[in-house]
């Protein structure tokens, strides 16, 4: 089962910032950006990621150090 969480504006805002800190410290494109929605929204949860793609995922660990994210 899942649920379709909406995008309101302070998950946009967390994500925002996340994104800005991955600038900060080099180039970063546009396709991060649902990688950033999907952490900030899996950490206001405090659940965990699973997922194939961790290295992008993961790039996030300094923003968010407590979601936890594996590999399937």
């Amino acid at each position: 089962m899942f649920d379709v969480e909406p995008l309101d504006e302070d998950l946009a805002k967390i994500a925002g910032e996340a994104l800005a800190s991955l600038r900060r410290g080099g180039d970063v494109d546009a396709s991060v950006t649902i990688d950033a929605i999907v952490i900030a929204s899996t950490a206001r949860r405090g659940d965990v990621v699973f997922t194939s793609d961790v290295d992008d995922l993961g790039r996030f660990s300094r923003f968010f150090p407590n979601v936890r994210v594996f590999s399937v």
